[in-house]
């Protein structure tokens, strides 16, 4: 009984080191790194609003009951005026954009990550967290990083299911995030 349990332990102990596995990302633009899961997926595409935009997606946890249902993200827009841009932008993805979940903009608080000082706001509204593959409509919750710099401005995302806890990767996404030199 005692190998039992003592090889359910080990075993729980060495799944909990796989899962903290991270790795150093660089974006292919060079824009940013920053310490990821090793074991999430990493989706790189252009945004709709600009082909100088690349988007960075990473989408987890990959185990466990709601696998892929977190998605986090990292893109850069250029500004004229980076300070008001990033303000108006985090302003404005404090709202709901009319939802089913209308909601007036909230006052995005002060953040600092990457060395940057910038916005941060949350964000609920209805729809999904995941990839299409591990799409789950319902409620969600959207945390919003915005960080100005000389030529424009970061916008750092996590999404989640609204029932659930956020994953702690954000939190080291946000903690390791390194912009590229201006």
């Amino acid at each position: 009984m005692r190998a039992a349990i003592l090889f359910v332990l080990l075993a729980a102990s060495c799944s909990r080191r796989a899962q903290d596995k991270t790795t150093r990302y660089s974006s292919p633009d060079l824009a940013f790194q920053a310490e990821l899961p090793a074991r999430w997926r990493v989706d790189e595409r252009r945004r709709q609003d600009g082909p100088e935009t690349l988007l960075s997606v990473f989408y987890g946890p990959p185990d466990g009951p709601r696998a892929m249902s977190q998605r986090m993200s990292v893109s850069f827009h250029a500004a004229s005026d980076p300070s008001a841009a990033a303000r108006r932008y985090a302003v404005f993805r404090s709202g709901s954009y009319g939802f089913q979940f209308p909601a007036p903009p909230v006052a995005p608080k002060p953040v600092r990550a990457g060395g940057l000082a910038g916005w941060e706001a949350v964000r609920r509204e209805q729809g999904s967290s995941g990839p299409e593959s591990a799409s789950r409509p319902g409620a969600v919750t959207t945390r919003i990083i915005v960080l100005p710099t000389a030529r424009g401005f970061y916008d750092l995302e996590h999404r989640w299911p609204g029932g659930d806890a956020p994953d702690p990767a954000f939190d080291r996404l946000l903690s390791t995030f390194r912009p590229a030199p201006e």
